[in-house]
């Protein structure tokens, strides 16, 4: 069994919402996958979880936690996550938009000596 099963395999026994080191406690303890002498077997099934979303993968859904931290679930056990739950977590995901100010913030004389500098070091004078 590959890790990528392995993950899938443990998002299914789990049924919920978990995070990656639930995952790999699930995986280990079940002995889906042999992480043999790898380091960090939890920055790799993290790294798993995370190409899941990347590549487009609908099976694996994540939510955005308090913290940057991200919660995993099998698309096909939504139903039994519970609505609340989805709609509070989704509601901290959206970003907000910021609008900056476009106005002036610099002045003219500030950018004259950065220009000055910069015709100075490759050989040219200005005043």
């Amino acid at each position: 069994m590959t890790l990528k099963e392995a993950i899938i395999k443990s998002l299914e026994d789990i049924g919920g919402l978990t995070n990656y080191s639930e995952v790999l406690n699930h995986v280990v303890a079940q002995k889906y996958f042999d992480f043999g002498a790898g380091k960090t077997p939890g920055s790799t099934v993290s790294a798993s979880l995370g190409d899941f979303i990347r590549n487009g993968d609908t099976r694996v859904k994540r939510i955005k936690q308090d913290g940057g931290t991200y919660s995993y679930y099998l698309a096909k056990n939504e139903q039994n996550i519970g609505i609340d739950i989805l709609i509070g977590a989704t509601e901290t995901t959206i970003a907000t938009v910021v609008k900056v100010d476009k106005t002036k913030t610099y002045n003219e004389r500030d950018l004259h000596k950065l220009l000055s500098s910069y015709l100075k070091s490759t050989g040219i004078y200005s005043n």
